[in-house]
């Protein structure tokens, strides 16, 4: 019976699977085979052991996290395509911020200043953005460091909470289904140029923070985390969950990650000073604003127990 609901579901859903695969282009089908080798063929003879400064380089664990940005952006690159971002903003921010939470920033920041009308819907979309971005860190550490979690579980669920309530009262305050949608540019669909990149950067880092610790201590650490969020959150918390616990303190290693979060923010806040209008600029500083306190009454909650 459990195979007939499903054979009778598989063909309810032909015409729709056939639309489907109708718009798969080559490049999309060679990207997603190009995919499965390095997982698949690759990835597993990678060697498992630890070797070179500070004995943190390890060629299995770069190529899993080669293997799982690239799959990130092959995902987000896949759910805008198909589940339309025209339907509105915050479905295009929540899946550029699969991708990247920055990029997303960047875009409608400019897009923002070209069509200041739209800057709310604009900053919808940067909001939704942001809320993954957060999100994504607590997935980070939990895939390569779950004892971790129970430290930052509150300040991560604050931030995420407060991201949410802005996202959600700037979408319920400005009617956006009258508003023309945006899309963001989808690019390559498995960009590895870039996967093996952040890899080199997820490298550096870990020499880096290695370097910081055993020669300035936390505060080293703590300066090259807001260095490393400069553009990009994922590799220092993929960095700072892998050496939680071994050659860095739990607790420095989660205030890194929180240090880096606020960073981060406070980078795409800058950015929307600069290319925004004036009534994005407005949005930004509001919401962005709240989720920076809520990291700030996070960070004091981490270290005040």
């Amino acid at each position: 019976m459990a195979l007939t609901v499903i054979i009778v579901v598989l063909l309810s859903l032909k015409i729709k699977f056939k639309s489907i695969v109708g718009q798969i282009t080559q490049t999309e089908l060679y990207a997603f085979i190009r995919f499965v080798i390095i997982a698949l063929l690759i990835l597993p003879f990678l060697p498992n052991t630890d070797f070179g400064p500070y004995n943190v380089i390890n060629p299995s664990e770069i190529g899993w996290i080669i293997v799982l940005t690239s799959g990130i952006g092959f995902i987000g690159y896949i759910l805008m395509k198909f589940l339309d971002s025209k339907r509105g903003l915050l479905l295009t921010g929540i899946f550029g911020g699969m991708v990247s939470s920055t990029v997303v920033s960047w875009i409608f920041s400019k897009r923002g200043k070209e069509q200041p009308k739209l800057s709310s819907s604009f900053a919808i979309a940067i909001f939704a953005a942001a809320t993954i971005m957060i999100g994504r860190v607590l997935i980070w550490v939990f895939i390569f460091n779950p004892t971790m979690i129970n430290g930052l579980l509150t300040p991560i669920f604050i931030m995420i909470l407060t991201a949410i309530g802005v996202t959600f009262y700037f979408y319920k305050k400005h009617n956006v289904n009258q508003l023309e949608s945006e899309e963001i540019p989808l690019g390559e669909p498995l960009n590895i140029r870039d996967a093996v990149f952040f890899g080199l950067i997820y490298t550096a880092i870990l020499i880096l923070v290695s370097y910081a610790s055993n020669n300035y201590g936390d505060k080293g650490i703590y300066i090259s985390s807001a260095i490393s969020a400069l553009t990009d959150i994922d590799a220092i918390t993929i960095s700072m969950s892998k050496l939680g616990g071994n050659t860095v303190e739990f607790l420095t290693a989660q205030n890194a990650i929180l240090l880096a979060t606020l960073t981060n923010t406070i980078v795409k806040i800058g950015l929307t000073l600069w290319f925004g209008s004036k009534q994005l600029k407005k949005y930004i500083l509001i919401g962005y604003g709240l989720i920076f306190i809520a990291g700030i009454v996070g960070f004091i909650i981490l270290n005040s127990f």
